[in-house]
């Protein structure tokens, strides 16, 4: 293989080389902009659940601090908690009387 011959197939190799580097850096943006999809849906989903278990947690405390509650009382209060589209506080005093207030 004389010199012409050996720098023409350097240059073949170079450049199949540099095809596969560009693929390559293609799939690491694809690769990327999917993490960044899929970290940003695993905090929308973080605050989802904690915004649905202080739902549970406000039910808990209703049933717990005033279990003699009015059946019907009670099912207001649920569905207060339910439909609240943002984190309430739920607070009942030692008189059992109840008040809620959004955030």
């Amino acid at each position: 293989m004389n010199k012409d011959e050996l720098c023409e197939e350097t240059e073949k190799i170079k450049q199949q080389y540099q095809e596969k580097l560009d693929i390559a850096n293609d799939d690491i943006s694809k690769y990327r902009n999917e993490i960044n999809t899929l970290k940003i849906s695993i905090s929308e989903i973080g605050r989802e659940r904690d915004f649905y278990f202080s739902k549970l947690r406000d039910f808990e405390y209703l049933v717990n601090k005033n279990p003699a509650m009015d059946k019907d009382e009670l099912m207001k209060l649920i569905k207060n908690i339910i439909y609240a589209e943002k984190e309430i506080e739920l607070n009942i005093d030692e008189n059992g009387n109840i008040s809620m207030k959004n955030y």
